[in-house]
């Protein structure tokens, strides 16, 4: 009988260490399996968390602009093309080997240039956006009308065609750097809210000038006059031609009499009319229509297509100021 119990003593010791044995195998288990939980979640954390680094080219300095202050510094940013003395210059990676995360363009300045280069790197897993997209082209509106050739076309200064320009490179950045969408949007936001004054002014003085006629050297403020809704003639005279008068000499004659056309037809009793010129040329090729018609001359500096956007707009709201007192100077520089 005491053999009996002893070897019951025995079974159950070793039952009862072998089931602790087991329950702290299993222990274990489960605390490595929690751990490894939190050092993957953790490990998912960092990667969520982790800055995208994005290298984006765009085609000219005002895109590269608009691309700094929605990004805000993040990424690697550089332009290609930029235009000096009527020439345009272009930087190095329009002939080396290089593809950027995204090329960022707008399809009316630097037209061909931009082509050859896209179509270059469009094999290359490049995002192609194009920032002009759905912006409101000067057809949309029926107050300007152009006369002769136009280059460059600066259709950012329309302030609603400047918005959706911003969206199109905000949504492509947020595309592709989708953790940072807070930020890029907060930048977005922070952009359109200082917009609003200058939406205001534009809104108050094209109000008092709504009946004056703007006859406009060349065609870069003529975004910024239809958006305005301002009544507007852009006349558009080759620059080279004006360096060399030999060449073509019959063009300007062309250019004034179509001027002068247009000014009969549709203006004859008119009695507020601007023309708004930056050359000398340009003022005394119309001598004669300035005189016919009672026209008021200001003169302004031509824009520069690397001018900031902010100097854009303080530019063309002196413009209009002047333009509410053109009546008391016949010639006003701006």
């Amino acid at each position: 009988m005491k053999n009996k119990l002893i070897i019951f003593s025995f079974i159950s010791i070793f039952v009862l260490v072998g089931c602790g044995c087991g329950c702290n195998s299993i222990f274990n288990n489960n605390t490595n399996k929690s751990d490894n939980s939190k050092i993957e979640d953790t490990k998912n954390k960092r990667e969520e968390t982790k800055s995208v680094k994005l290298d984006i080219l765009v085609s000219d300095k005002f895109l590269y602009q608009c691309v700094k202050n929605i990004d805000g510094g993040k990424h690697n940013v550089d332009y290609i093309f930029r235009t000096q003395q009527g020439e345009n210059i272009i930087k190095q990676y329009y002939d080396i080997d290089y593809s950027p995360d995204l090329y960022i363009y707008d399809e009316f300045n630097y037209k061909g240039l931009n082509n050859r280069y896209i179509d270059k790197i469009q094999e290359n897993k490049v995002g192609l956006i194009n920032a002009s997209r759905g912006i409101n082209q000067l057809t949309y509106y029926k107050n300007v009308v152009t006369l002769g050739k136009k280059n460059e076309c600066l259709f950012w200064n329309n302030i609603d065609n400047y918005k959706i320009v911003l969206v199109n490179i905000k949504n492509a950045i947020v595309e592709r750097d989708p953790k940072n969408r807070n930020y890029y949007e907060k930048n977005f936001n922070t952009i359109l809210k200082n917009l609003e004054k200058d939406e205001d002014f534009f809104s108050e003085k094209s109000k008092k000038i709504d009946d004056t006629l703007c006859i406009l050297e060349g065609s870069n403020l003529n975004y910024i006059m239809a958006y305005a809704g301002i009544e507007t003639i852009s006349v558009f005279q080759d620059e080279k031609k004006e360096l060399d008068p030999s060449k073509d000499k019959g063009s300007k004659s062309m250019e004034n009499e179509q001027l002068r056309k247009v000014l009969n037809e549709k203006y004859k009793d008119k009695e507020k009319i601007v023309l708004i010129y930056y050359s000398d040329d340009f003022l005394k090729n119309n001598e004669k229509i300035i005189s016919q018609f009672n026209i008021k001359c200001i003169k302004v500096n031509k824009i520069n297509m690397d001018i900031q956007y902010s100097q854009l707009i303080k530019y063309e709201k002196n413009i209009f100021d002047t333009i509410l007192n053109f009546f008391t100077n016949d010639n006003i520089e701006v």
